[in-house]
């Protein structure tokens, strides 16, 4: 029976469960309503009754409700004069609340994606804190009236302060992982905004909201009702109107005809200082010079290139020395190649540079003939990074759409190749599933198709399963395998795994360190199709001697 077709029973039980649930909240809430409503009424009858209070002091509740159908000076009724007042009030707050935040994440783009303009731009706006905004109320009622704008502008200045604060810090903290993720599949830079930053930024945005709410709204009162500054209004017209209370300390701006508005003078303090904006992941040089160049092939063999090392070196801090220093490799088109050595030898720099996530200080990177940087633009290179890197905003299927979403695919064809590529690793069930509802060795294989679902010829997989369980590990290495052998794909794989290096290859890489260089190369002699049972074989156990043999004697070397 089909994966999809035994679970359908589990799932819609699943939804009717949810729904049974959803229902009795619904019919909770609404009791809860009901009773808090019964229970304010006696509560205020009571003290009524016991303080022994005149209608002039507390009506009845039922007095004050009759009262809201009556008519004011103005012939007006009172019900309606109230919501009249009440929309001025919500139509500036919302004006205001949506310039106020739009405002904020403009200028908070700019401080966390410029680095010259916001350690420039931060202090100003700290210091714009210090600005009474009631100080600003008389010029704004003297330029615009004392109308809706002067108000909304009261509003816009006193909330986009968290809204700055929130989007910088939202992008500032927009993992490195996570766009060099972005940029392993040659996704625009446009793509880092809508994917990475604005998401992390929206998460942020939404405590701002509450704070520009509880700041920006300006307080109302009725016409007629009298201006105070300490305890609470409750004035009205000469017939004794309901107005709406305005707070203790609540400045208020005067205003002539219908729908006075007063403005709160209070200012957020600071939230915090937005985290630092990360640097691009990567130090790709300019690659407008890139150019397609022969597809070379190896002299001895007649095969196909599909990586090609050519005296490779990578110095990251001259004071530290180079960490690659005249590196050549060369790996065929289809094989298996696995790199180990020492920690430090330089495994993960050589894979990256491979994918032009970072670029050589000397020497050249072609892949399938071209430089890294163009390969990697022409979406010819997929990249399984050490932790699965899956964005939790997403399901697993919408994951694995990811590298698709900027290449002009359809939806419908994006999600027929995601659930393509799951089925190809076992996960068809969980692309509905999110990716803290599924186990870490799930989710490396969730990265594995996620990097193969353009199609990529080459695949770079830098100690993907180091993080897992023994069990876990043995099972994805048989997997991957078995992936290799179906697709005929190129892959360059990192690991500290002797055992794990000598099952999975075609060769294995043995990387001397001070600085890394190709110390030895070990053919494997074991046969194409393995299974668990390879691992028990004398010739298995034969080639793990011989690389841990030359691994101790080149770092011994070194």
């Amino acid at each position: 029976m089909d994966t999809r077709t035994a679970a359908l029973p589990a799932r819609t039980a699943e939804r009717s469960n949810a729904a049974r649930g959803a229902r009795r909240d619904a019919v909770a809430t609404t009791v809860g309503c009901i009773l808090v409503a019964v229970a304010t009424v006696a509560l205020w009858e009571l003290v009524k009754l016991v303080a022994g209070l005149d209608r002039t002091r507390l009506p009845h509740v039922w007095e004050v409700l009759a009262h809201f159908g009556e008519r004011t000076s103005q012939g007006e009724i009172e019900l309606i004069f109230l919501l009249g007042n009440l929309w001025v009030t919500v139509r500036s707050a919302l004006i205001g609340i949506l310039c106020a935040l739009l405002v904020g994440a403009a200028l908070g783009v700019l401080t966390a994606k410029r680095p010259v303009l916001g350690p420039s731009l931060m202090p100003l706006l700290i210091l714009s804190r210090a600005l009474p905004l009631v100080a600003l109320a008389p010029p704004l009622v003297i330029l615009f009236g004392p109308g809706w704008a002067a108000a909304t502008i009261m509003a816009t200045l006193a909330g986009f302060f968290p809204a700055v604060v929130a989007v910088a810090r939202g992008i500032g903290e927009v993992p490195i992982a996570q766009r060099e993720l972005l940029d392993s599949f040659g996704a625009p830079r446009r793509r880092q905004f809508t994917v990475l930053e604005l998401p992390a930024a929206l998460t942020h945005t939404s405590a701002a909201i509450r704070t520009v709410t509880a700041w920006g709204v300006p307080r109302s009162r009725p016409r007629g009702a009298p201006v105070r500054h300490a305890g609470w209004d409750r004035g009205g017209s000469a017939r004794g109107q309901p107005v709406l209370l305005v707070p203790p300390g609540a400045d208020v701006v005067r205003g002539a005809g219908r729908g006075r508005r007063g403005c709160g003078a209070g200012v957020p303090g600071l939230l915090a200082c937005p985290g630092r904006r990360q640097g691009r992941a990567a130090d790709h040089l300019p690659t407008g010079g890139s150019r397609i160049m022969t597809i070379t092939r190896d002299p001895a063999t007649g095969t196909r290139t599909a990586i090609e090392f050519s005296r490779v070196g990578k110095t990251f801090d001259p004071a530290a020395g180079p960490v690659l220093a005249g590196l050549d490799l060369t790996i065929a088109d289809g094989e298996f190649v696995s790199l180990v050595g020492a920690s430090g030898c330089g495994k993960s720099t050589l894979l990256r540079l491979a994918g032009d996530l970072t670029s050589p200080t000397d020497g050249a990177v072609l892949v399938d003939g071209r430089e890294a940087a163009l390969a990697r633009e022409r979406r010819e290179v997929g990249v399984v990074f050490q932790s699965p890197n899956l964005l939790p905003w997403r399901s697993v299927i919408r994951n694995v759409e990811l590298p698709l979403e900027h290449t002009g695919v359809t939806r419908a064809e994006r999600r027929e190749r995601a659930m393509a590529q799951l089925e190809l690793v076992g996960l068809a069930a969980a692309g509905g599933k999110y990716p803290q509802q599924i186990s870490g060795g799930m989710a490396q294989r969730v990265a594995i198709a996620r990097a193969l679902v353009y199609e990529p010829r080459i695949v770079l997989m830098d100690e993907p399963f180091g993080a897992l369980d023994e069990i876990t590990r043995d099972r994805l290495n048989l997997e991957v395998r078995d992936l290799w052998a179906r697709t005929g794909k190129t892959v360059l794989f990192v690991t500290h795994s002797v055992p794990e290096a000598v099952f999975m290859s075609s060769r294995v890489v043995v990387m001397a360190a001070g600085p890394g260089r190709v110390g030895g190369i070990m053919e494997i002699d074991l046969p194409e199709r393995r299974t668990a049972a390879t691992t028990t074989t004398p010739a298995f156990f034969d080639a793990v001697t011989r690389v841990r043999t030359s691994l101790s004697a080149h770092m011994g070397a070194s």
